[in-house]
């Protein structure tokens, strides 16, 4: 191979690394959010550093064992650096514990690079060795107990991560089999490997913007079924529960029960504390619901004052019967706003499937309807309420603190 075709191919290259930089670190200034892009894209400003180096002294632009060593140096750091990246990004690890771990990486890295850097059979056993566990350790990292619409785009990257590991076990093996007193085919051998780490590093780059593109589109999707106030579903993912509740019922899963419940009262609590002490109300409710629900229960608020429970594995009415009235007892209860205490009182309706229903709204809203026959059958056992009603304040619990705080 001529001078001008390791020329021509060394600046192809170095350009393929630079796009490849470039494209890396505008995903990470659009996502700035997404784990491991930042240190992704420091991985990479040092791999073109080195990169950059080593096309030179190939060239015969800069010669000595110093320029040998800090490209070793750097690029090694990359390699590092995108192992941590796939931990970040996949959410593994404790991050004090890694950041420790890496710098004393690095560090080792550099040591290794002093010591061999004028021997290059040795140099070259021990940097591809390096770069093979990184390589090959962020592969399995990508795709260890991935989910299954994440396989394939996290694949993608693995895969190029693989195939770089694969580039630089070719070079190892030709270090490592070598005939002694043969001369090591420097400038060819590193043309080629540099050519297929370009190449793979666009393949890597390429599949890490697919996985977090799918990451920011279920992070929308997360939010859009999330009320933002309380942290429960909304009534889009109920409905979406609810629908798969019906399914499994159509299966012959058994019933299953929804109770309908609003707070008495709240809008006297809103007039008295205002919409702080209002949500501060409705956030205590949701903690209490969390408390309450099994594993197999979703709860969601539907709008201001109201909730949704969907209680699953009910035989009869009666089990519904029972789990609404744990529920109300669950939830009521003083709770403490300011210097006050409220005692916080609520209305609930339940529905069957498939007894009362089997689709959404029917169920919906037949328990609607059996929430405002208990809001008017609790109304007329009582004398008509003006403001809010205050009790006496609660003794505290074990830890000193007010029961039912909502706010102070």
């Amino acid at each position: 191979m001529s001078g001008l075709d390791i020329f021509t191919i060394s600046t192809v290259v170095a350009a393929l690394a630079v796009i490849n930089t470039v494209a890396l670190i505008m995903v990470w200034r659009i996502n700035p959010t997404v784990p491991g892009l930042g240190t992704w894209s420091l991985s990479q400003c040092l791999h073109i550093s080195a990169w950059l180096l080593s096309v030179a002294v190939i060239q015969g632009s800069l010669q000595g064992p110093i320029y040998t060593l800090v490209n070793n140096s750097l690029n090694l750091a990359s390699m590092i650096l995108l192992f941590e990246g796939a931990m970040r990004f996949r959410g593994f690890g404790h991050q004090a514990t890694r950041r420790w771990l890496i710098l004393a990486g690095i560090a080792m890295a550099v040591g290794i690079s002093i010591l061999n850097k004028e021997a290059i059979i040795r140099r070259y056993i021990w940097h591809d060795s390096i770069c093979m566990v990184m390589l090959i350790a962020a592969a399995v990292t990508m795709m260890w107990r991935t989910a299954p619409h994440e396989r394939i785009v996290h694949g993608m990257a693995a895969g190029f991560f693989a195939a770089m590991a694969g580039a630089a076990a070719w070079r190892w093996s030709v270090a490592v089999m070598l005939p002694e007193g043969e001369a090591f085919p420097y400038r060819t051998l590193n043309v080629s490997v540099f050519t297929l780490v370009a190449l793979c590093g666009l393949g890597w780059v390429y599949g890490v913007m697919l996985s977090v593109n799918m990451r920011v589109r279920q992070q929308v999707l997360a939010v859009s079924q999330i009320d933002p106030l309380t942290g429960l579903a909304n009534r889009r993912q109920l409905e979406s529960a609810m629908m798969r509740a019906l399914a499994r019922q159509r299966r012959g899963a058994g019933a299953f029960g929804i109770a309908y419940f609003d707070l008495d009262r709240f809008k006297s609590i809103n007039d008295r504390y205002g919409h702080t002490g209002g949500d501060a109300v409705l956030v205590t409710v949701a903690e209490r619901l969390c408390d309450f629900l099994r594993d197999s229960d979703n709860v969601a608020r539907i709008g201001g004052d109201e909730f949704v429970v969907l209680f699953s594995k009910l035989a009869t009415g009666n089990d519904l019967d029972r789990a609404c009235a744990r529920l109300r007892q669950a939830v009521e209860g003083p709770m403490v706003l300011g210097d006050d205490v409220e005692d916080v009182r609520i209305s609930l309706g339940a529905a069957l499937a498939p007894r009362d229903g089997q689709n959404i709204d029917t169920l919906l809203n037949h328990a609607d309807q059996a929430m405002y026959e208990d809001k008017r059958r609790r109304r007329a056992e009582r004398q008509p309420e003006d403001g809010a009603h205050i009790i006496p304040f609660p003794p505290p619990d074990e830890k000193g603190r007010p029961r039912g705080a909502a706010f102070n």
